[in-house]
């Protein structure tokens, strides 16, 4: 894979010829970039390409598309309960979710297009700096075997009075990187029903205070909803209208 939406990926993770950053700021505008990148081309494989994303209990394509858009995590009792629903195993708490308190999930469909807006956002502050801040003053400063020594001594001279200019400049950028991680987070959170800050938290407390299934067994009331299933249910309902 050399190209995605027209650009080359080796220029995006390419080391650059005159180190005129920190490794902090590789972290945001590389690592932020490539992780982003791996869940866009998961999600959009397994919510596009997938042909079984969504199954519903009635096998009909309409169902299947309705569901896709307006899935919502409330369960109704007679549908849980139901002989072909007992062994259902991720859905949203549905102490949490009611009739009339109810969530959708549309933001299947809309995640992988707001993880491609935050790709481009984590580029924005490398962008700054380098077109618009930098603009090459370290590689000028190196020189290369065709300059001598007196021109680079001559150029640091030039350029000693920018120096503070130069480094407020480089902060400002660094702070733009922990600014556009955190607008990420709050968009993700916004689209995921205010679910996303505290995602990995919930995870975490989870999978640390999870009892042994035998506890569960002679007790399922002790059993907590899973905070993957309750943001990303793979088991939702949806209103389908049929007849004229």
């Amino acid at each position: 894979m050399d190209s995605f939406g027209g650009l080359e990926l080796k220029k995006l993770f390419r080391r650059d010829k005159v180190h005129h950053d920190n490794w902090l700021f590789k972290l945001h505008h590389q690592v932020n970039f490539f992780v982003i990148l791996v869940g866009v081309l998961f999600i959009f494989g397994e919510n596009y390409l997938n042909g079984k994303a969504i199954v519903c209990l009635t096998p009909n394509d309409y169902a299947n598309q309705l569901c896709w858009l307006h899935g919502t995590g409330h369960l109704p009792a007679g549908f849980v309960n139901s002989d072909k629903t007992k062994k259902l195993k991720c859905t949203m708490d549905q102490n949490e979710v009611t009739e009339k308190n109810d969530r959708e999930t549309h933001y299947y469909l809309w995640l992988p297009f707001v993880l491609l807006l935050c790709m481009g956002l984590v580029k924005i502050p490398r962008v700054i700096w380098k077109t618009l801040c930098e603009r090459g003053i370290m590689a000028s400063l190196v020189g290369d075997k065709k300059q001598t020594g007196e021109k680079i001594v001559a150029r640091f001279k030039k350029l000693k009075r920018r120096s503070v200019r130069y480094h407020v400049y480089f902060a400002v950028c660094e702070l733009l990187n922990i600014v556009i991680i955190l607008l990420c987070f709050q968009i993700l959170d916004s689209l995921l029903n205010g679910k996303f800050w505290m995602y990995g938290a919930n995870v975490s407390n989870y999978y640390k205070d999870k009892l042994p299934q035998e506890d569960l067994n002679a007790n399922s009331g002790l059993e907590k909803n899973n905070p993957m299933c309750n943001l990303f249910p793979t088991e939702v309902a949806c209103n389908l209208c049929t007849g004229s």
